[in-house]
């Protein structure tokens, strides 16, 4: 490798390191919420009686239909104590419009003065089930004394949903949100690794035990700490590239049970199943979380790019991080504990082409040839001496 080239590395290296640091702790980025209609659309309200009709008109005073509302017209019923008992959506010509859980109107019943039972309907007035499992949404409580929600079926029995639960409570104390699920006989539901909970704090989340505990698995931890998984890359990529052939193999295959365990192991269901290329980055600076996310995903292979650079060439590196991000989104998919994100995919291969190149920068660091040589040395030396031990102890008997 000449050195212009080598050199080039090391910046490229070097600079996206920086930019992960700076980025996977960058505050949120403060967005405008935009209108859901636009500018030349104005809602037009007409109340008769106990019902509240909401039109939204064109400059011309045509109803028309708004994407980003899903409907053209929203009617809200009332009743006697003013209380939300129906809403129903239309497109412009007054018929069902579909909003994005697929219903097209809903019923709330009370049960008390706030317990409530909300059923939601197809365009035909059919009971409407949901992709996650449901067709009503049974709500008990409130914000002083806890709320419990209960997601039923077209009998009104509890159902078990998608995303692994049928009862979520929530109880508030000193500003912060516990959040636990059950099953259908209220048993508490392990979300994945003792993990029965979530308590958020403002934008901050922590994982529950089954006795509503906070606790710190590996995972959380590294939700906690993200800067620690770019710390973990460096020095794991470089180890891979200095230990001995043997134990760095032994390292690798510990690794890649590291990455099962994130990916697979400590999951839950996930509502979002994208495929469009970059819908991420688009996002970038506007969301923090998915913003270290993504630089999450792309350490995540590094280790595995800098390992291969020592064993084979290239275009098996390619190969080699594809086949297994496809795998894993996969098996993601068809488990319902992740979703399909071509995103996911292109980051860890890229982060696989970062590792390749901090593998190269380590194999031709003079330094480093030296400190391997050692390393080399001295564990020939321990598997000698090992091998005399062991011999020598089945003579002995």
């Amino acid at each position: 490798m000449s050195k212009k080239i080598y050199v080039v590395k090391i910046v490229i290296v070097v600079m996206f390191i920086i930019a992960s640091c700076y980025f996977i702790d960058m505050p949120q980025t403060a967005v405008k919420k935009k209108s859901a209609y636009p500018d030349n659309i104005t809602e037009k309200e007409t109340v008769t009686g106990n019902i509240k009709r909401y039109d939204y008109v064109d400059e011309n005073g045509n109803i028309t239909y708004v994407n980003g509302l899903r409907c053209a017209t929203v009617i809200k019923t009332y009743d006697e104590k003013e209380r939300l008992v129906k809403v129903e959506y239309l497109d412009e010509k007054g018929n069902p419009a579909e909003q994005s859980d697929g219903s097209c109107s809903r019923v709330i019943e009370y049960i008390g003065e706030e317990d409530n039972i909300t059923t939601y309907y197809d365009e035909t007035g059919k009971k409407y089930t949901n992709y996650q499992g449901y067709c009503s949404l049974k709500t008990e409580g409130n914000k002083e004394t806890g709320i419990t929600h209960t997601f039923l079926n077209e009998k009104g029995e509890p159902v078990m949903l998608t995303l692994g639960y049928a009862i979520r409570t929530r109880t508030y104390k000193d500003g912060s949100c516990y959040e636990m699920y059950y099953d259908t006989q209220r048993n508490p539901v392990e979300l994945g690794h003792g993990q029965y909970g979530v308590k958020y704090t403002g934008n901050k989340v922590a994982y529950l035990d089954i006795n509503g505990k906070v606790f710190y698995p590996l995972n959380m931890i590294l939700n906690a700490f993200p800067f620690l998984i770019i710390i973990a890359g460096i020095f794991i990529s470089v180890f891979m590239v200095l230990l001995p052939k043997k134990l760095s193999m032994l390292l690798i295959a510990a690794y890649m049970l590291f990455i099962v365990y994130m990916t697979l192991l400590f999951r839950g269901g996930q509502e979002r199943f994208d495929i469009s290329p970059f819908w991420s980055y688009r996002k970038f600076f506007e969301d923090a979380d998915l913003r270290a996310q993504i630089i999450k995903n792309i350490w995540l292979f590094v280790p595995v790019g800098a390992y291969l650079r020592t064993k084979v060439k290239m275009k098996w590196l390619w190969i080699f991080t594809l086949g297994v991000s496809v795998g894993i989104e996969t098996i993601q998919e068809l488990l319902n504990i992740g979703q399909w994100d071509i995103d996911d995919v292109f980051n860890n291969v890229l982060g696989g082409a970062i590792g390749w190149f901090l593998g190269e920068i380590v194999t031709e660091c003079l330094y480093c040839k030296k400190i391997s040589a050692i390393m080399e040395k001295y564990f020939e030396k321990l598997v000698t001496a090992f091998k005399k031990k062991l011999s020598s102890s089945k003579k002995a008997k």
